[in-house]
C-alpha cells in the first residue's frame, strides 16, 4: 500500500508508476507483514514481564502480521484468491484495494485446500486463539496476564517465521528478499531471546509442580503444563501465567479448557465430590500420564475413573439418578 501526502498528484491510471518518493509510506505486503512482526517483538522484549500498553499493541501487530502475511501468500498462488468472493474479483479493484478480503480462517483454509500448503491443526489453533485475544482486546479489554500473551505469541511468531522463510522468501526477487533480511534476523535472535525466558521460567517451575502432576494440566490461557487444579481456594492455579478465572472460578477455567479441546460445551457435569460443575468428563490430560484422557474436576481437583458409559451413544457420563443407563441426552430423546 502506497499513501500520498494530501495535496500530492497520484498518476493516472495509465501512466507508469514511479517510485515513492520520501514524503511517501510505501509498505508492500512482505515488507508490512515483517514489520509488523519487529514491533512485536519489540514490545514483547521492552520490558519483562510487558506492561498493558505493550501487551495491547504485540497482539494487535501479531495479528496484523498474521493476516497480511497469509494473504500475502495467497495472493502470489492468484491475486483474485484474496476476496472474499473471488468470483466477483476485478484487478481494477485489487490494484486500488476497494475490495472486501476473507478472513484470516478463510486464508488459512484456501492455502491449505488451494495452494497446497501445509499448516497443521496445533497452528490453526493458536492462530484462531489469537484472533480471539485480538478481537477481545477491541471489544472487551484483554483480560490474559503477560505471560499468557507471551506464550501465545512466541507460538505464533515461531510459525509465521518459518512461513516466511519457506513459503514467501522464495518467491520474492533478490531486491524484495535484501529488503527484509535484515529485520528478519532481528525478529528471530528477539523471538530466541523470548524462548530463552520460556524455557528458565518452566525449569524453575519443576520443583513447584513436583509431586503435583497428576493434578497438572496444560493451562488453556498459555498452553503450558503448569496449572494445578483442586487448591485450596477450589480454583485452578497456573504457575505459569497465573491467569485469574474471575467469579466463574473452576467452571470457567474448565469452560476453557474444553472449548479448546474440543469445542463442546456438553464434556462438563457436577462434581459428585464437591458439587460444582467444574468436573471435565473423559477429556483431560494430566501431566503424570499426558497420553490418558481421563475425568477430573476443576474444583476439587478429584479424579473420577468409574463412571459409567451411556448404553445407547457410549459417551461417560455422571449418573444423577436411574437413568436407565443413559446418559442425559440419550434419555431425553428415549422418552421423547
Amino acid at each position: 500500500m502506497t499513501v500520498s501526502e494530501p495535496n500530492e498528484e497520484r498518476p493516472g491510471d495509465d501512466e507508469p508508476k514511479r517510485p515513492p518518493s520520501a514524503h511517501e509510506v510505501d509498505f508492500p505486503p512482505v515488507e508490512n507483514g515483517v514489520d509488523y512482526l519487529l514491533s512485536v517483538v519489540e514490545h514483547l522484549t521492552a520490558e519483562k514481564p510487558p506492561g498493558p500498553r505493550h501487551l495491547k499493541y504485540a497482539v494487535l501487530h501479531l495479528q496484523a502480521a498474521t493476516e497480511v502475511l497469509l494473504k500475502a501468500r495467497l495472493q502470489r498462488e492468484h491475486w483474485s484468491l484474496v476476496f472474499a468472493k473471488p468470483e466477483t474479483a476485478t484487478r481494477k479493484n485489487f490494484e486500488s484495494g476497494t475490495f472486501d478480503s476473507c478472513t484470516t480462517e478463510g486464508t488459512i483454509a484456501r492455502l491449505q485446500g488451494i495452494a497446497g500448503v501445509v499448516i497443521d491443526d496445533k497452528t490453526v489453533g493458536y492462530v484462531k486463539d489469537l484472533i480471539k485475544s485480538r478481537n477481545a482486546l477491541q471489544h472487551y479489554g484483554l483480560t490474559y496476564s503477560a505471560r499468557s500473551v507471551e506464550s501465545h505469541a512466541v507460538k505464533v511468531l515461531d510459525f509465521l517465521l518459518a512461513f516466511v522463510h519457506t513459503e514467501l522468501l522464495p518467491k520474492l526477487s533478490p531486491d524484495e528478499v535484501r529488503k527484509v533480511a535484515g529485520t528478519l534476523e532481528t525478529v528471530g535472535e528477539d523471538v530466541r531471546t523470548i524462548q530463552a525466558f520460556i524455557k528458565r521460567r518452566l525449569n524453575r517451575l519443576r520443583g513447584e509442580l513436583k509431586g503435583v502432576q497428576d493434578k497438572t494440566v496444560e493451562c488453556p490461557s498459555c498452553n503450558q503444563w503448569a496449572m494445578v487444579v483442586g487448591g485450596q481456594e477450589g480454583e485452578p492455579t497456573c504457575h505459569f501465567c497465573h491467569q485469574d478465572w474471575g467469579p466463574r472460578g473452576a467452571n470457567g477455567a474448565a469452560d476453557l479448557y474444553q472449548w479448546e479441546r474440543t469445542e463442546d460445551s456438553t464434556v462438563i457435569e457436577p462434581c459428585p465430590t464437591c458439587g460444582v460443575k467444574a468436573l471435565l468428563v473423559d477429556c483431560v490430560q494430566v501431566a503424570a500420564d499426558p497420553l490418558t484422557r481421563c475425568s477430573l474436576c476443576f474444583s476439587c481437583g478429584t479424579r473420577h475413573d468409574d463412571l459409567p458409559a451411556c448404553n445407547a451413544c457410549e459417551r461417560v457420563y455422571v449418573p444423577d439418578k436411574d437413568t436407565m443407563g443413559l446418559c442425559g441426552e440419550c434419555e431425553y430423546l428415549a422418552t421423547r
